[in-house]
């Protein structure tokens, strides 16, 4: 239905509150595939809280690097780092993430741009 044609009762129903309103929406792989913890854990250990004394290229370099030396079966590279990434972003930077758009990132590079738009110094 067209946004503009709802009733106030119709914005307040189930059917919107469950949309997906995640705002990293990368490709999901068709089989059944597994992220280890292990690796959630290990991006977890280097997070971004979006402070300026931060270097936000140098996040993205060793989240790179780390992804390198994993890989799981049956999952893009794509689809691992915009999923990972999430995982590494605190405060500041997680709602940051939170306030894009829904759906508005799908790959990894508009992710990473989006990122350093936001927080490279300029």
């Amino acid at each position: 239905m067209d946004p503009q044609n709802r009733t106030i009762g119709e914005f307040d129903s189930l059917d919107i509150f469950f949309t997906n309103r995640q705002p990293i929406c990368p490709s999901r792989p068709t089989g059944e595939f597994k992220i280890s913890s292990k690796l959630i854990a290990l991006v977890e250990q280097h997070q971004f809280r979006g402070l300026e004394e931060e270097q936000p290229i140098d996040h993205i370099e060793k989240f790179e690097e780390i992804c390198a030396t994993r890989r799981c079966s049956g999952v893009s590279e794509d689809y691992l780092k915009c999923t990972l990434f999430s995982f590494s972003l605190v405060e500041k930077a997680y709602k940051w993430m939170r306030a894009l758009p829904a759906g508005s990132i799908t790959t990894w590079d508009e992710y990473k741009r989006a990122f350093l738009k936001n927080f490279y110094p300029k």
